[in-house]
């Protein structure tokens, strides 16, 4: 999946022109309501609805067109903290670049 995802970033990144030398990223929760006691990836999370099940789902857009290039689904107990380095380096592979602005 890391792979398919990598060349259609690449793909669309060709195909707009785009210039990815700036990345926006951000997270935003999803809650549940209900046990869900079989699904891995909802957990007990942060923010005002603690005390809920969450997933977050976290997204990088070309800062100047907005097209997506990578999102991940993450598990509700991490915070983004944990989460921000781990997205930078699947970007760094993605757009195959070091150096990148990288905005939140």
């Amino acid at each position: 999946m890391e792979q398919i995802e990598t060349q259609l970033a690449l793909h669309v990144i060709r195909e707009f022109g785009l210039n990815p030398e700036e990345i926006l990223w951000d997270t935003t929760s999803i809650y549940f309501e209900g046990d869900y006691d079989e699904a891995e990836i909802t957990r007990f999370g942060y923010g005002e609805k603690s005390d809920l099940k969450q997933i977050k789902m976290a997204l990088n857009v070309e800062k100047e067109s907005g097209v997506p290039l990578r999102a991940d689904v993450i598990k509700g107990n991490l915070n983004n903290t944990s989460v921000v380095v781990e997205n930078l380096k699947k970007l760094r592979c993605a757009l195959k670049k070091e150096e990148l602005l990288f905005t939140r």
